[in-house]
């Protein structure tokens, strides 16, 4: 029986900047800072921004060309700062040269109003919008298409905006804070593009994604694509907020629906079931049904965790084996006897099949190297028939490693 191991598999993204683009207030008050002013305050930590392909494509107010980020992308102080243009509910419209080069974008250097130095940005910012007239006025033709020059500080106090702090060319000073992570949860519907995503060699309902969308140690247990990582498209699409669905697993056990395409769960897709899964899915147990340990199936987002205390596969066999499904006992069922097990979990399968105790090696004879198993399990028959003692102790047979599933420990 192979050893079970699944994953939890979580896909975030970040369109956060090391200062904010709020870069203009009404010019009769100060202008609240929208990201540390120069003076050594905190700030977010910096990224490089994300292929603007995966986001929808929105217009804003003044005509400017942007791109629908899901609000829970903008983390930090970014919160809020864009309109929403014709983007979809929670959703800003961010213009798209910030999506694709993040905090490491270059702003060109401006005069703004009453001469002050500026860079020019677009106006989906909303702040900018407030003042649009007065900026547009003092930009004249310093800046491209429909960007205006924001002030770096304000006109009469000198308050720093933060726009000039964006760029490649900046680095924030003092302690930096990690970017605030918020979203609503589960993400029902998707809120990514799946046309800005390749499939290329990724399994059915897995898309190929830049490694850097996904979070934290979860890209270890993704399999590789040419650019990238294969993750389940439902989580993906729904940048990682995606809750599984519910399904019975092994023994009755509570799991969640998992794509296949995710290797330990393919390594185990003929010991899972399907439940009632999509095809490509299998249901992956909330705990390990040998152990009780949490495999993490059922805790892949904030909101999800399990509803039903572990359930473990029962002892037999005086506690030398498990009581397991016929299916988790592959090519081993035919040869394995039913001892005090029953209803779904009808086989009494060695502990040493699986994995809670380790097999010691024996031999057989002519039978070459195995491993020993209890009498009261085999029933001699299938690939079974015509065990001998062999090397083992009086209780049990030499089943010799020819005859048992591939990569049976004690075997190898």
């Amino acid at each position: 029986m192979r050893k079970i191991l699944l994953a939890a598999v979580g896909v975030v993204l970040g369109v956060g900047a090391c200062g904010e683009v709020d870069p203009e207030g009404d010019l009769s008050e100060q202008i609240a800072a929208v990201a540390n002013t120069n003076d050594g305050a905190t700030c977010t930590e910096p990224n490089d921004g994300q292929d603007p392909k995966i986001l929808k494509v929105c217009t804003g107010t003044k005509g400017s060309k942007g791109r629908c980020v899901p609000d829970l992308f903008l983390t930090g102080d970014n919160a809020g700062k864009f309109e929403a243009a014709d983007c979809p509910k929670e959703m800003s419209c961010v213009p798209e040269e910030v999506v694709a080069k993040g905090s490491k974008i270059e702003l060109k250097k401006c005069e703004s109003v009453l001469g002050v130095e500026g860079r020019c940005f677009w106006p989906l910012a909303k702040e900018i919008l407030g003042n649009y007239d007065q900026l547009k006025a003092a930009t004249k033709d310093q800046c491209e298409g429909e960007q205006v020059c924001a002030p770096c500080g304000h006109p009469v106090t000198g308050k720093a905006t933060g726009i000039c702090l964006l760029g490649a060319a900046h680095e924030c000073k003092g302690p930096k804070k990690p970017a605030a992570r918020t979203g609503k949860c589960p993400q029902d519907e998707p809120i990514l593009e799946e046309s800005g995503f390749k499939q290329e060699e990724c399994s059915s309902n897995m898309l190929c994604v830049d490694a850097a969308l996904v979070e934290g140690p979860q890209a270890a247990k993704l399999a590789k694509c040419k650019t990238g990582l294969c993750a389940p498209k439902k989580s993906v699409l729904r940048a990682g907020g995606y809750v599984p669905k519910t399904c019975k697993s092994l023994g009755g056990a509570e799991g969640r629906c998992v794509n296949a395409g995710v290797p330990e769960i393919g390594a185990q897709k003929d010991l899972l079931p399907v439940a009632d899964c999509d095809a490509d899915e299998r249901c992956a147990p909330c705990f390990d049904p040998r152990t009780g340990v949490d495999t993490g199936s059922c805790s892949q987002v904030p909101c999800d965790k399990p509803k039903e205390p572990a359930k473990l596969f029962a002892p037999c066999c005086e506690g030398k084996g498990r009581c397991v499904p016929t299916a988790a006992a592959g090519s081993a069922a035919s040869s394995l006897g039913p001892a005090t097990c029953s209803g779904e979990t009808p086989l009494c399968a060695p502990n040493e099949f699986v994995g809670i105790s380790k097999p010691r090696a024996c031999k057989a004879r002519l039978s070459g190297n195995g491993v020993c198993l209890s009498r009261c399990i085999i029933t001699k028959g299938g690939i079974f028939a015509g065990l001998i003692q062999g090397s083992c102790e009086d209780e049990e047979l030499c089943a010799p490693c020819k005859q048992l599933p591939p990569g049976t420990e004690g075997c190898q």
